[in-house]
């Protein structure tokens, strides 16, 4: 089977569903274009299923956008799968909202129980259930998740953000596991002419401290230096390590709030376990790069990934590419996995 990547296309793909206005409109329109079967669930997760010969069996499900890139290319070298093929846009990907990524995953998953949606909320105070209201998702949140086996396998695949493919001139990245990842919001007040700011600075300063290097503070100022809100990422191979990291953080927050007499409230957003993928779909994805010469690097994936999550309740794993460059070479192995594990 001889499979075409159309690099331009794929840019645009890219392009279209990075922006915020349209990108599900354009997801939707060309799935239904091409003959596959859309719907989207209530937290804003949206599908496209190529039904396959069996299509009673579990289908093999693939993230976009660089999913849509694969299945155009199956489809135009004549390839038609024996389980259905299904694509998800996962909603709510990046954090900037609720501090928290992967939220159409961990619903997907159960990782997020419907409840825990009820407590979430963006920084400017609108609920999760406001938001998806806003967005047009309707429908109860317990119907989202879905259980162990619905899926017979999930690849999903992402540009690797720590610049260590690229150093090692390596074009792609096979995950073989998940690092222990936590995320903290932690919020500085101060009255009377304190320093809002500096304490941030000081708190930031202990996550580098603690994580090596490793951890990541994003600074949101309110619009006044007394109030300074921190987003802080936490993770190591190591999950105990992580633990101890989130600790000494928390305590680190209690030292400088009695030291500099403000306020410092830190909140865990979540606590998410080190996980390991599927060996059948690491296989898999070695296989593919093999078939079209392309060399990989087996890796630990660092960061939220919705992969991790899929884990959960699906044989999982995760290409990386290195940089926008090798996003073509990465949806080249996407479609030869796929064309493996769909049969």
């Amino acid at each position: 089977m001889k499979l075409a990547i159309d690099t331009l296309r794929l840019r645009g793909d890219l392009e279209r569903l990075a922006a915020t206005a349209g990108a599900r409109d354009s997801f939707r329109d060309w799935c239904l274009a091409c003959g596959l079967e859309w719907r989207q669930d209530a937290a804003g997760n949206a599908f496209a299923r190529w039904a396959g010969g069996q299509p009673e069996l579990p289908p093999v499900a693939v993230a976009a956008p660089c999913g849509m890139e694969a299945i155009r290319a199956l489809r135009a070298a004549g390839y038609q799968p024996r389980r259905p093929v299904e694509l998800i846009l996962f909603a709510a990907v990046e954090p900037a909202r609720f501090g928290m990524a992967c939220l159409g995953s961990r619903f997907l998953s159960g990782a997020m129980p419907a409840w825990k949606a009820a407590r979430l909320a963006g920084a400017d105070g609108k609920t999760f259930d406001e938001w998806r209201a806003a967005a047009g998702f309707e429908g109860p949140l317990e119907s989202v998740a879905l259980p162990a086996g619905h899926y017979a396998a999930f690849v999903g695949m992402h540009a690797e953000t720590g610049g260590l493919l690229e150093k090692a001139g390596v074009p792609l990245g096979i995950a073989t596991s998940f690092t222990a990842s936590a995320g903290l919001r932690v919020t500085v007040e101060a009255a009377g002419g304190q320093d809002a700011l500096g304490a941030a600075a000081e708190i930031a300063l202990e996550v580098e401290k603690i994580s090596s290097g490793a951890g990541s503070v994003v600074t949101v100022t309110d619009g006044a230096p007394s109030r300074v809100r921190l987003e802080i990422s936490l993770e190591d191979s190591d999950q105990a390590r992580r633990d101890r990291m989130v600790g000494q953080l928390a305590g680190a927050c209690r030292d400088t709030a009695q030291r500099r007499r403000l306020t410092v409230r830190a909140d865990v957003l979540h606590m998410d376990p080190a996980a390991a993928c599927s060996a059948e779909v690491v296989d898999a994805l070695a296989r593919a790069a093999g078939a079209h010469a392309l060399s990989y690097q087996p890796m630990a994936a660092r960061g939220c990934h919705d992969a991790r999550f899929l884990s959960r309740i699906a044989p999982a794993a995760l290409l990386l590419a290195a940089g926008a460059g090798q996003t073509a070479s990465a949806a080249l192995v996407l479609a030869e996995t796929l064309s493996g594990l769909a049969g």
